[in-house]
């Protein structure tokens, strides 16, 4: 029979034994629920960082949309000026040198005849307000100075209640506006 201090032993060893292979599996049991907490939490973390990450750069995307929006607008505006800039000085040339030339008198004279109907009302530049006098002289038709026209002619025929623009400044605008691709590309290299 074996003695009471080997039977002692034995139990303890066995106790120590279970003890500590239940320990191990406690052990590992920690260690994995705090691999999962972890990796859960690094989850959990990249996952709203990702987000952030996403909603600064929309955020971003978006001001650059904007920005480039307001530099076009800008631009655009600018060419704007600049082609205005340049229909505002064809026009005062054309003020300047073509309205006083013998050629345009007489297709004033001319225009105003042709336009003369009885108890018409032509409408003109205070500079040709006598060439307009003189070219309808006789004839029922009333000739007024409009300070608003610098050249041509509008006609307004009261009696069938009718109006006809023949001024400069209608023509140069349709021409302008026909030509103002040209002159962009002239002035801003652009196509």
């Amino acid at each position: 029979m074996a003695d009471f201090a080997s039977l002692v032993t034995r139990v303890v060893d066995d106790e120590f034994k279970r003890y500590e292979t239940d320990l191990a599996k406690a052990f590992e049991a920690a260690k994995n629920e705090l691999d999962n907490n972890y990796k859960a939490l690094v989850s959990d973390f990249q996952g709203k960082l990702l987000s952030y990450l996403t909603r600064a750069r929309e955020r971003l995307e978006g001001e650059k949309a904007k920005q480039e929006v307001d530099v076009k607008r800008t631009v655009s505006q600018q060419k704007e000026v600049w082609l205005e800039k340049v229909f505002s000085q064809a026009k005062d040339k054309l003020v300047r040198e073509f309205v006083t030339t013998n050629e345009y008198k007489e297709i004033i004279k001319s225009l105003a005849r042709r336009l003369a109907k009885d108890g018409a009302v032509l409408y003109c530049s205070p500079n040709d307000v006598g060439i307009v006098k003189e070219a309808v002289e006789g004839m029922n038709v009333k000739v007024v100075e409009d300070k608003g026209i610098f050249g041509g002619l509008r006609v307004s025929y009261p009696n069938e209640g009718l109006s006809k623009d023949y001024s400069l400044d209608l023509v140069l605008i349709q021409v302008f506006e026909d030509l103002k691709g040209q002159i962009a590309s002239v002035l801003f290299g652009e196509k």
